[in-house]
């Protein structure tokens, strides 16, 4: 990996924690990146989202308004089993700036990946995504609009319900 990529990620990472903190989430970053670049959890919750990041440098349309990005997540990842389940924080960085975060879990990831509409592309072993950043949120054929700074979907992000467990199970 470059050393440019290794600041560009490391910048998106930390920009996940500090906006998982805005959102009275607490964050930690483990010492070792086996898979899980950030643990995001509430000290009186059992639920832990593990959260891979992903940055990528958008650019801007020349007609119109919005931008393009590219994202790259290791095919070998994404396919494996999700337990425990796994996030990605597709990190968007527009000129001098990060602008939104795509919250996706591998499992509904993967489910694109395979599924019947176009979706990325393979390159060297990562599936590529290209997302087009409109009004809408589009990869390939596959309208990703709910995920942009869906931080609502990430489990410990869930409102709780009268006996203290989350809501929902956080997949879209």
């Amino acid at each position: 990996m470059s050393t440019q990529r290794s600041f560009t990620g490391r910048g998106g990472q930390l920009a996940l924690v500090a906006e998982l903190l805005i959102r009275a989430c607490n964050a930690a970053m483990p010492e070792v990146d086996l898979g899980t670049d950030v643990f995001a959890f509430h000290d009186d919750r059992e639920v832990v989202a593990r959260i891979q990041a992903k940055t990528g440098h958008g650019e801007r349309y020349k007609r119109g308004e919005g931008y393009s990005v590219q994202f790259h997540v290791p095919l070998k990842q994404l396919m494996r089993p999700d337990r425990p389940a796994l996030w990605y924080a597709l990190v968007s960085r527009l000129d001098e700036r990060y602008v939104d975060f795509f919250l996706v879990s591998r499992s509904t990831l993967r489910e694109h990946w395979v599924g019947p509409q176009q979706f990325g592309t393979q390159d060297d072993g990562d599936v590529v995504l290209t997302l087009q950043v409109r009004g809408q949120v589009v990869c390939g054929e596959v309208d990703l609009t709910g995920c942009r700074n869906a931080w609502h979907l990430l489990p410990p992000l869930l409102p709780l319900t009268e006996g203290g467990t989350p809501a929902e199970d956080g997949h879209e």
